[in-house]
């Protein structure tokens, strides 16, 4: 073998010994993937970037590796799902399975399904395997129905630098026009596409923005869009969606004939909902203009086109709806107002429970707001007072400290920069660049710290806005300040033991550094007590001695 490999393949080479020959190779390729994802996973928790210099572990394997940092956060991960998966590790090592199929496997396999998803697996390609996981969660068994929304396809593009910067400038406008809600890939083509093919405007407000033809079962509501001659299947959840606002044409039946067109809402109801709303999105602070009529009661369950159960919603705040319900309450009467607020404020049994269940996801440790006290209430991220129907309803129930739920009140727009006030602790996902900053300040009689939050380069300026009122709504600089004064005059006496054991401060920043190590991965890189640490660490002049300055605290 190592003489054909040195010399290569040569004219007479039979097609026996290239096929074996190839086949040995993959075999050793996949066992090398598999080697080299556990050294990934072992360099990435031993920090080896800090041996050159790196600013992170991407960075460093880019450099010996040529890897991009997706492909490296990708051998990371597979790695990780690995101890929990040893046949599956095993059938990788031994060269059974490739790398890619075990990447689309760790997606979808756990304890309980690995042999199931093992047997499937058997025989089939990459990609076969990729589209028997696609539309999947983890803990799905291979004989468990698709998920058309976890359905995903993958588009490449190859852009200049300019081209580049367009799309972002794009997304962030588009996410701007959205009241700075997080555009994900999916909303954010949708908004572009929708813009697109609306011709930029409103030109007719008694018309959908653009003409989308799908094509339904009338029996399962299942749809197939055509997309420049492919077939792209639709769930029903999407059919609903698409429902709400659009034309029918009838049956598809040669023997019946063509019906028709007919519009699903009547131009003078649609103009009506156009008109009251002003044109713009109905959720509060959304400034989108570009939208869809929404009916309040789906029509599957009986919902007709009263213009009072009709709202006007943006393609990504339609497309949540649904599930989330982020839109304006219609109106409902007192006693129905009051019958609802009930349904929350009675302690039944039910409820109990059901408040149990809600508060279990989070620690109750730390409320999720702000990081400091126990969530022992449960706050209304949009206030039951203006949304009433939303009283009872589990995603907008978040646990919650009363501090925090007393500062939050009944706010939820900032109308200055057009943002929510609030992070969402369900759907907000906190960015990883480092956004939180503390200054401390001590002499011999002296210690203070100031908490602020800073814009990192490369952070979207609404993203920053909302990151701030959040901040400044939630007075997080002080409560954090007198938290901190707080948790190092209790830390004090640990660090003058630290320091007498050296007298270099070497031990006390090794200290220092794993505290703000281990906070950050439980709680992020932005947690307060880690960035405060982190500062701790960094300077000499504290590590020598200046810790003495907190014993001036009183």
């Amino acid at each position: 073998m190592g003489a054909f490999i040195e010399h290569g393949p040569s004219n007479d080479t039979s097609r026996q010994v290239a096929d074996e020959t190839l086949r040995k190779l993959g075999r050793l390729r996949a066992a090398s993937d598999f080697e080299l994802c556990q050294w990934f996973l072992c360099g990435f928790r031993l920090k080896v970037q800090d041996v050159y210099g790196f600013a992170s572990f991407r960075e460093y394997t880019e450099r010996w590796f040529g890897c991009t940092g997706r492909a490296t956060e990708e051998r990371v991960r597979v790695a990780e799902r690995l101890e929990e998966l040893p046949k599956l590790s095993a059938a990788f090592a031994a060269g059974e399975l490739v790398f890619s199929a075990v990447r689309e496997l760790t997606r979808v396999a756990d304890g309980e399904t690995e042999n199931e998803w093992l047997e499937v697996a058997e025989g089939k390609t990459a990609s076969q395997i990729e589209r028997m996981t696609s539309g999947k969660k983890p803990g799905d068994r291979p004989s468990d129905p698709t998920r058309p929304g976890l359905e995903r396809k993958r588009v490449t593009l190859n852009l200049s630098p300019s081209a580049y910067a367009l799309l972002r400038q794009a997304r962030d406008v588009l996410r701007k026009e959205s009241g700075g809600t997080h555009l994900d890939d999916d909303a954010f083509i949708e908004l572009l596409a929708s813009s697109a093919l609306s011709g930029g405007g409103d030109a007719d407000e008694t018309r959908s923005r653009h003409q989308i033809a799908l094509t339904v079962c009338e029996c399962c509501k299942a749809a197939t869009q055509d997309a420049i001659g492919e077939q792209v299947p639709v769930g029903p959840e999407v059919v609903e969606i698409a429902e709400c606002d659009a034309q029918i044409i009838g049956r598809v039946d040669i023997s019946a004939g063509y019906e028709r067109a007919s519009q699903v809402i009547p131009p003078a109801v649609r103009r009506a909902v156009v008109r009251r709303h002003g044109g713009v999105c109905a959720v509060p602070g959304c400034k989108h203009t570009s939208c869809d009529v929404h009916h309040c009661d789906p029509k599957s369950e009986g919902g007709s086109h009263d213009p009072e159960r009709l709202v006007l919603l943006c393609s990504t705040h339609h497309a949540i709806a649904p599930a989330l319900d982020q839109i304006l309450a219609p109106p409902i009467s007192q006693e129905l107002k009051s019958v609802l607020h009930h349904c929350y404020d009675a302690d039944t049994k039910p409820f109990i429970k059901a408040r149990a269940t809600l508060n279990a996801p989070i620690s109750a440790v730390r409320c999720p707001f702000c990081g400091i006290s126990e969530a022992s209430t449960l706050d209304h991220y949009l206030p039951k007072e203006i949304h009433p129907f939303y009283s009872v309803y589990s995603k907008n129930l978040v646990p919650c400290c009363p501090q925090c739920n007393s500062h939050k009140s009944t706010k939820i727009v900032d109308e200055q920069v057009g943002v929510r006030r609030f992070l969402h602790p369900y759907y907000d996902p906190i960015p990883a660049e480092g956004f939180l900053k503390v200054s401390v300040d001590f002499a011999a009689d002296y210690f203070n710290v100031v908490y602020e939050v800073i814009q990192p380069v490369g952070l979207p300026v609404n993203v920053f806005h909302h990151l701030r009122s959040h901040f400044v709504e939630l007075d997080l600089s002080d409560r954090y300040r007198s938290n901190a004064l707080h948790r190092l005059s209790e830390d004090r006496w640990g660090f003058r033991r630290f320091f007498a054991k050296d007298n270099t401060g070497l031990l006390l920043v090794q200290q220092l550094e794993g505290l703000a190590d281990d906070l950050a991965v439980e709680h992020g890189p932005n947690d307060w007590l880690s960035v405060l640490y982190r500062e701790l660490s960094e300077s000499q002049i504290f590590s020598t001695g200046g810790f003495e300055a907190l014993f001036s605290i009183q």
